[in-house]
């Protein structure tokens, strides 16, 4: 984490460009203005007080975990377009995904999915984001979720949304994202039937996953019990944050 209160001669820069002109001893994956979350093409205002955070903190660690389901979002969007995909729920430290309609994913089409997210990672593709008002961002939620997206927000809708979009692909997904796929190299696909379960990496060891163990009679459970298909939408991912992040 490095603080700078920002300078006249700086006033307007792209938050982003700001960190990458200071000498940092860490890469930057996430940006604060006056210790609030930002995206990082907010401009700098003079006298604001800007935060840098590196992965293993955590407030950085949360948006690489949502960066990389945006990624996987994007990724299963393009090569599975007709199944409706969801998270589900944590497990061994990983999230569990599979699909709505009872689309049973194979392990060929797991490893497919992995070589593609390293294949974008390693183009470093830039995560474009534009403000949104609010009746076309909720029109373009709409089109991709099939519902109205206002319910999570109730009477709190902002005014404008901040829309990510990384090639024909575009989400709002409930706060900031990286600046570039190539910020998501550590991560992993396990298969597990019906679906597969993401790993990430560690937060005070990001070159290092978190061990993966199968817990079958946990994961019984709550197949029976069909819990698992709305223990937790896509707006709920905060909580999902927490559990990782906090064991």
């Amino acid at each position: 984490m490095k603080i700078y209160i920002i300078e006249k001669k700086d006033n307007n820069k792209r938050i982003a460009d700001f960190f990458r002109e200071q000498e940092l001893d860490f890469l930057p994956v996430a940006y604060s203005i006056n210790k609030e979350l930002v995206p990082h093409h907010t401009q700098v205002k003079t006298n604001d007080v800007v935060e840098s955070y590196s992965m293993t903190h955590k407030l950085g660690y949360r948006v690489y975990v949502k960066s990389l389901i945006f990624l996987l979002h994007y990724t299963i969007n393009e090569l599975l377009p007709k199944g409706l995909f969801e998270v589900s729920h944590t497990i061994s430290k990983g999230i569990y995904c599979s699909f709505k309609n009872g689309l049973a994913i194979t392990e060929s089409q797991v490893l497919m999915i992995k070589s593609r997210m390293k294949e974008l990672i390693k183009q470093n593709i830039f995560l474009e984001v534009n403000d949104i008002p609010r009746e076309e961002a909720i029109e373009i939620l709409k089109k991709l979720h099939g519902k109205n997206e206002k319910w999570q927000f109730g009477d709190k809708f902002p005014e404008v949304l901040p829309i990510y979009t990384l090639g024909n692909y575009s989400d709002y997904f409930y706060g900031p994202l990286v600046e570039s796929t190539s910020l998501l190299e550590s991560f992993d696909l396990h298969y597990f039937m019906p679906g597969f379960v993401i790993r990430f990496a560690r937060r005070n060891n990001p070159e290092k996953l978190f061990a993966f163990k199968e817990l079958p009679k946990f994961f019984d459970v709550l197949e029976e019990s069909n819990k698992f298909t709305d223990i937790l939408d896509i707006t709920a991912i905060n909580s999902i944050n927490e559990k990782i992040i906090n064991g």
